[in-house]
């Protein structure tokens, strides 16, 4: 699956999220373009294992090229016939790894195509961020993109169509307002009472164009998945219809009984 087609894929929910802040007692970490500055508070997003895991296993498969010893062998990715998917969200840029300023020069997908994966066409490759940082004291910042496939010589690697963020979104909602899975926060020992975090939100997926409307929701789960409403109240609907309809059913048994074996409701066709 080189370039996933359809309208989903072309609408994947490509808003970059990071953290900003996180005020804790009398402390405050910062973040700046989710680089620490200053001591570490060990707060992270993970954004793996949030996709179905069949859906990994069955449905998503990277563009794959032949690869021997770590050099590509000749057949290179087909960049002149699709857009794929890393350079269509190529929401990234470049940030000192130490202070975080920044944008720090970087490669395009063109100029990284040319130097690392034997791409020689005369097209210009699209893609306007960063695929690789241009020195060593920086660091590739995800701003809401996809990044290329960890190994180009197997099509089960990681990242690339395989990104999870990317496989959840294309599981389409049942009803028009939805949420979708974006990653988990984790602190050691857990989130405690008055903790306050702040989140950089760089607004890439754009709503106005269908007046539509998006935002970020924090919430706990338990071993039930998270607060649904609408999962919620479809059960307490069914559940009290079906418990009405108990009741009625044991009302007529108990005023108008049928006697268990009664022959007298058999019927033969006669000859």
């Amino acid at each position: 699956l080189a370039y996933p087609c359809g309208l989903i894929a072309l609408s994947y929910f490509n808003d970059g999220i990071q953290l900003y802040r996180f005020e804790r007692d009398q402390e405050t970490f910062e973040w700046r373009n989710s680089i620490p500055i200053g001591p570490p508070a060990n707060v992270t997003v993970d954004t793996s294992n949030i996709a179905w895991q069949s859906d990994l296993d069955k449905k998503f498969r990277n563009p794959t090229v032949d690869i021997t010893n770590g050099v590509n062998t000749g057949n290179a990715l087909q960049y002149e016939t699709y857009e794929y998917l890393w350079q269509r969200y190529d929401q990234f840029h470049c940030y000192d790894q130490d202070t975080g300023d920044g944008p720090t020069e970087c490669l395009t997908w063109d100029m990284y195509a040319r130097k690392f994966q034997n791409y020689n066409g005369s097209a210009t490759l699209p893609g306007n961020g960063c695929a690789a940082c241009a020195n060593a004291t920086s660091v590739l910042v995800n701003e809401g993109g996809i990044r290329e496939p960890k190994d180009f010589s197997d099509s089960q690697s990681s990242l690339g169509v395989r990104t999870e963020s990317f496989i959840v979104w294309m599981r389409t909602a049942a009803l028009p307002n939805f949420r979708k899975l974006y990653g988990r926060l984790n602190t050691p020992g857990g989130f405690k009472k008055d903790d306050k975090l702040t989140f950089r939100i760089i607004p890439n997926f754009l709503v106005s164009s269908f007046d539509g409307k998006k935002g970020l929701v924090l919430g706990t789960a338990s071993p039930l998945g998270m607060k649904n409403f609408v999962l919620g109240t479809a059960y307490l609907v069914v559940g009290g219809l079906a418990l009405v309809l108990g009741v009625g059913f044991l009302i007529k048994l108990k005023l108008n009984p049928r006697k268990l074996g009664d022959p007298k409701y058999l019927h033969t066709k006669q000859a």
